[in-house]
């Protein structure tokens, strides 16, 4: 009887230490607003405590596939999602007074962390993708958390005629 409760307690926490836990979690609205399957309904940001990461998750009014994303890619950025992010708070004596330090740029695979000033990886996330919507995932060690983390969202589909569609959630401004 012993070893049967023994190993009930030892799963569960187990269970408990591995499940991909939530913890603080906030999603944001956005207007329909902009033509192509990129425009945003609605965006989150979500910390995973188990792993340590945090999540961004972009919902498209419309659904769409990975191949005609890739279709797309063709024409220069012609599916691009980004998440935008300032880690660090906004000092003053930055020129542009925006306080962007790094991005996450979804891709069908991975995500990339990308510093703005080398334009290289510094890490790699998660990348998912449902029909209308998708998700990236870095580990929270990856980013500089000097301060609350200030995020906005970024879409921008290419079209066959050569036209672009760019959407932004919050159309101005950040969250956070």
């Amino acid at each position: 009887m012993r070893g049967r409760i023994a190993s009930v307690v030892v799963c569960a926490i187990a269970a408990v230490m591995f499940a991909p836990s939530t913890g603080s979690a906030a999603t944001y609205q956005d207007a329909n607003d902009t033509r192509g399957p990129l425009d945003i309904r609605s965006v989150s940001r979500t910390n995973l405590q188990n792993p340590a990461r945090v999540r961004f998750e972009l919902t498209t009014f419309s659904t769409w596939t990975l191949r005609r994303c890739v279709r797309a890619q063709e024409i220069e950025d012609g599916c691009s999602i980004r998440f935008w992010l300032d880690t660090r708070g906004a000092p003053a004596w930055r020129p542009t007074g925006r306080g962007l330090d790094h991005w996450l740029a979804w891709g069908t695979h991975r995500c990339a962390l990308i510093d703005p000033e080398t334009l290289g990886p510094d890490a790699f996330g998660v990348a998912r993708k449902t029909p209308d919507s998708v998700s990236c995932s870095i580990r929270r060690s990856k980013l500089d958390l000097r301060k609350k983390v200030r995020w906005f969202a970024g879409t921008t589909w290419g079209f066959r005629d050569g036209s672009f569609a760019s959407d932004y959630a919050p159309g101005t401004g950040w969250y956070g």
